[in-house]
């Protein structure tokens, strides 16, 4: 992208930020994504986080968001902070940024005098407690790893190997992404207690899909 590339920014434990929901979409930390932002609210919020710490929280629209899009639509209280990695901006005020999943937060909403929303965070991180010797995690990394290939479609030389060595739950997240689910599974996923409950729920979802 033609902008310019930035730092990642851990989140920190308490904050306000602005707030990007979406329907049918569940970020997950330590996930890419890119997004394009045309609407004028959200133009407005990305020229802010490009100007201050470069993070804002992505959000899950629940309930009945579409006859209320234009207003302020309800979301799930868990979400994820991102931040900003690589942006373009168009000469007509659009944004392509590519973004990071940083931290899983739970958020409440707080009143401000912008056209977008935002939240107050309280980062709620997933324990990194799942021994990458487990035989369960070995079978997750075998059928996870072809699972993400079927997602992508052709495996690039080397992928099946960078999938093994890859941190455990940095691939357990790439998993809950990728994988596919409808948005109430993955929300079911993104709130589960711990790498354990979440690695026990994606070996259920991938050997469903190889069956």
């Amino acid at each position: 992208m033609a902008g310019g590339k930035r730092r990642m920014v851990k989140a920190s434990a308490h904050e306000i930020l602005p707030l990007f929901p979406l329907p049918d979409f569940v970020l997950f930390p330590h996930v890419h994504v890119p997004l394009h932002i045309f609407e004028p609210r959200y133009r407005e919020m990305v020229a802010e986080v490009l100007d201050g710490n470069g993070r804002f929280c992505m959000g899950t629209l629940v309930g009945n968001w579409a006859q209320k899009y234009d207003g302020n639509p309800d979301f799930h209280p868990t979400g994820c902070v991102c931040s900003v990695i690589d942006y373009e901006r168009h000469p007509d005020g659009r944004y392509n940024i590519l973004v990071e999943g940083v931290s899983r937060v739970q958020m409440a909403e707080v009143s401000n005098d912008r056209e977008f929303r935002c939240v107050e965070i309280r980062v709620d991180d997933m324990p990194a407690e799942i021994s990458p010797a487990n035989g369960a995690v070995q079978r997750l990394r075998e059928l996870g790893s072809r699972a993400l290939i079927d997602v992508i479609g052709e495996a690039p030389s080397g992928m099946a190997e960078r999938m093994q060595s890859i941190e455990l739950l940095t691939f357990l997240n790439l998993l809950a992404f990728h994988l596919p689910l409808d948005v109430k599974q993955k929300i079911d996923l993104i709130e589960l207690p711990t790498s354990n409950a979440l690695a026990a729920e994606l070996l259920q979802h991938c050997e469903r899909l190889h069956a």
